[in-house]
């Protein structure tokens, strides 16, 4: 069984990371998915009818499938084959060719008749496009596609692609590309956001998703997601300030602070021989807190969950040694070179321990800095989102997997 796995190309899931997600921390319920949601995701083989199993092959697209070609849960409109969807059709990893229509005869005529034809069409589209409400600015006139001869289709009404995540998302690459997330952990995000809300935006409520994610993990200019998504660029500032205070508030609950057993029984066992009487290590600069407590300016939301004996690590420019001799809480700093070259000998051997623990530390902070938007400049709209913007994206990185792949990994 561990070798059965997805057949669809540019996925990955298999019969051993079904298993795994059983053993997952659900946030939503407070417990192991085994005991509430189930496995991410199930695995369905092919069906046993001749004329089934082509249709389904033939959804696959595959050059080479495998004997029993598999597919998961997760490429099915109903997360499962069902009556009224019972082949694969979601995010395939290929884009089906669009298919040409018949060729419809035309009644020979004279070259003029043709050509006054066709300079009519031209001006009543022209004319259509032109009588159009302009944007809210003025953004998209300087874009180079309006310079190209217009085209107008009956089948399109001459706008956008429709649902752009879909051809965007293709494969797991370019999810964690574009997002940071799998196409399951964006889907699942997508689904749990998605809930209870109301589009007043003509694009599509996942594509606003997808446009706040990028700008959060690529730190896009606005210009360019104007362009992408084929809005004007009021309408990407307008979008991304309504989905970081939704998704603020919705992601909060992906900022635990875990229970004080869970803490220790999955602490890296560096931290217990470095640290023996640790029960709880942290880095300052993070704030994983569960609602509603919250920093303030003297983090007292932080002190409430420390207790008498606990060690806290943090860097050198956090201030809060004061606050954690009130409560018996031993604070772990690395040495100062006081503009020397290197440590003092006294300095070294103490340095070491926390060195070795700090790593796992910066790994965190690593994956927290693969959304750009917390390592660049920063634009001025988007200022006084700042703190919202950090905790998404610490409630992102929580969507990922472990850390740590070995416990023992030190």
């Amino acid at each position: 069984m561990s070798s059965i796995c997805c057949s669809v190309r540019g996925c990955h899931n298999n019969w051993k990371k079904k298993n795994l997600s059983l053993s997952q921390h659900c946030f939503e319920h407070g417990t192991v998915k085994s005991e509430c949601c189930g496995p991410a995701f199930n695995l369905y083989p092919p069906p046993s009818k001749d004329e089934d199993l082509r249709c389904w092959l033939k959804a696959l697209n595959l050059k080479h499938p495998p004997k029993r070609p598999y597919v998961c849960s997760f490429h099915f409109v109903d997360k499962k084959p069902t009556t009224l969807h019972p082949y694969p059709e979601k995010w395939l990893g290929y884009t089906a060719p669009l298919k040409k229509p018949r060729g419809v005869g035309v009644r020979q005529t004279d070259a003029s008749t043709i050509n006054a034809a066709a300079k009519d069409t031209a001006t009543q589209c022209h004319e259509e496009v032109m009588s159009a409400p302009p944007p809210d600015h003025d953004y998209t006139l300087a874009s180079p596609l309006l310079e190209q001869p217009l085209k107008c289709d009956r089948a399109t009404q001459c706008s956008g692609p429709a649902e752009l995540h879909k051809e965007l998302l293709r494969t797991d690459h370019l999810s964690l590309l574009y997002t940071g997330l799998s196409l399951q952990e964006f889907s699942f995000l997508a689904d749990q956001l998605l809930k209870d809300y109301i589009n007043t935006f003509q694009l599509d409520a996942r594509d606003q998703v997808l446009m706040t994610l990028m700008k959060l993990r690529l730190n896009l200019l606005q210009a360019d997601l104007a362009e992408r998504f084929h809005v004007s660029q009021s309408q990407v500032s307008k979008i991304m300030s309504v989905w970081f205070d939704i998704m603020e508030e919705k992601m909060r609950r992906f900022i635990p602070w875990l229970p004080r057993e869970t803490i220790l029984a999955t602490m890296p066992q560096c931290f217990k021989e470095h640290y023996p009487t640790t029960t709880c290590v942290i880095d300052c600069a993070e704030t994983p807190l569960q609602e509603p407590h919250h920093l303030d300016s003297r983090g007292d939301g932080f002190l409430e969950y420390l207790h008498p004996g606990d060690v806290v690590m943090a860097d050198r420019g956090f201030l809060i040694s004061d606050l954690l001799q009130e409560r018996q809480v031993q604070l772990v700093v690395p040495a100062f070179t006081k503009r020397s070259q290197q440590l003092s000998e006294e300095d070294t051997p103490r340095t070491m321990p926390t060195a070795n623990v700090r790593v796992h530390i910066e790994r965190v902070i690593r994956r927290l800095k693969n959304f750009r938007i917390l390592s660049q400049s920063v634009p001025i709209n988007l200022v006084q989102k700042c703190d919202k913007i950090l905790r998404i994206c610490a409630a992102l990185s929580n969507l990922r997997g472990d850390i740590l792949e070995d416990e023992n990994d030190c």
